[in-house]
């Protein structure tokens, strides 16, 4: 019974597809008509691989688009053994993109109609890059944040602090993540999260990180992308997900730059220096950022001990400051061959000091006595 189903699903697409053709004006393929009146009944399976190491792709993005109209027909992702099945695709001529962070996208032409309503693509392998280059959605103007299929893009020219503040700064206004006051980052209140910096994992954790985003001006990421279901590759230590920082690089040539500076209250002083001069293929960048500033400090604790000779109570109340004195340095150069690909050179200096002062005054009270201790 199945067979003959799907004998009769390949002959109403062959009629349906002829039909098409005949009707066009002129006797002409590729007319005016709109495809989505076309049966969706094409099932497309195949297995996403590494090209080198042979190992499945899990987690990556698989998109289908028709091939005349250039509309988007449906979609879906491999699965932890890197395989896939896509249901529902339209007969004829279709494109499907296999996109996944850290490998150049692939595109492949499939057809449903006279060759069939299913496909098999086999293994298909994806060379590694070190850099994502090409979007999977093409953004709007005035739209802070989109969704792809297995990330949301955050755009932060769309914030207004994104010109003064830094990239700290930035992450405080993205949804689902947050930040401590010593600048530690959590995803969805989990702080196993993956930060990486145009693709390439930090190699800064801790209070050096957050020293560092701290120094970058907001106005050298170009965007962010967060990524909460990231693929096993990268367990253990995205497995609430990744945040990628994806920074500016100019495309002018010549020399130019931007020079950016602002004070704010508890001493909050930023600044930054992005200078670049690009000869053809070749660029040359420098990078500087400073941030410093005091955050009030407070806090009181009280603990009561009743003993059998009496009460012994504890008091301490503090009060102080904390500071974040940050400076970050980064020059190289970029050599673009072409669209597809792009080698950098980089080196990195990262400063990062957490000055504070402290008022502490303690009480300590005993049955016989009081003390009290001032530091």
């Amino acid at each position: 019974m199945k067979n003959l189903n799907t004998t009769l699903q390949l002959i109403l697409a062959v009629f349906l597809t002829g039909t098409l053709h005949a009707q066009q004006p002129g006797g002409q393929r590729g007319g005016n008509f709109d495809p989505s009146k076309l049966p969706k009944i094409g099932v497309l399976t195949g297995k996403l691989v590494d090209a080198e190491t042979k190992q499945p792709l899990a987690f990556a993005a698989v998109k289908i688009t028709h091939k005349m109209s250039e509309t988007l027909v449906t979609g879906g992702m491999t699965n932890e053994r890197g395989l896939f099945k896509i249901e529902g695709i339209t007969l004829g001529p279709n494109v499907v993109e296999f996109a996944y962070v850290g490998y150049k996208t692939m595109t492949q032409e499939v057809r449903f109609g006279r060759e069939g309503v299913e496909q098999n693509l086999g293994e298909i392998s994806l060379q590694s890059s070190g850099v994502e280059l090409d979007e999977v959605v093409v953004e709007a103007d005035g739209q802070f944040m989109t969704n792809e299929i297995d990330r949301r893009v955050y755009d932060p020219s769309k914030l207004i602090l994104s010109k003064t503040g830094s990239a700290t700064d930035i992450l405080e206004n993205i949804p689902s993540v947050e930040l401590d006051i010593d600048g530690n980052i959590t995803l969805r209140g989990s702080s196993a999260v993956r930060i990486m910096i145009d693709g390439r994992p930090s190699r800064f954790t801790g209070e050096d990180l957050a020293a560092l985003l701290q120094s970058l001006p907001g106005n050298s990421v170009e965007k962010i992308e967060v990524m909460t279901n990231p693929s096993a590759k990268y367990d253990p230590d995205g497995t609430a997900g990744m945040i990628n920082i994806v920074l500016k690089k100019s495309a002018l040539q010549g020399l130019n730059g931007s020079v950016n500076a602002s004070y704010s209250g508890a001493d909050r002083v930023r600044g930054g220096l992005n200078l670049n001069y690009k000869v053809d293929q070749v660029n040359f960048f420098f990078n500087a950022g400073h941030s410093s500033g005091f955050t009030p400090r407070s806090s009181w604790a009280d603990r009561d001990n009743f003993l059998s000779d009496g009460t012994y109570s504890f008091e301490q109340e503090t009060d102080g400051l904390g500071g974040r004195n940050g400076n970050n340095i980064k020059t190289g150069i970029d050599w673009t061959p072409n669209d597809k690909h792009i080698l950098t050179l980089q080196g990195t200096i990262n400063q990062g000091l957490r000055p504070r002062s402290e008022d502490k005054i303690t009480d300590w009270t005993t049955p016989a006595s009081i003390y009290t201790i001032v530091q």
